[in-house]
């Protein structure tokens, strides 16, 4: 159950992380 938790958990950083990289953005702000 926990690995299944902590892969959601990434989920929305993952999104946030291509979505910056399509737009030619810093990746590097959201793990500081």
């Amino acid at each position: 159950m926990a690995p299944n938790i902590r892969q959601l958990s990434i989920a929305p950083l993952l999104a946030e992380a291509i979505l910056r990289i399509s737009e030619d953005r810093s990746v590097s702000s959201l793990f500081s």
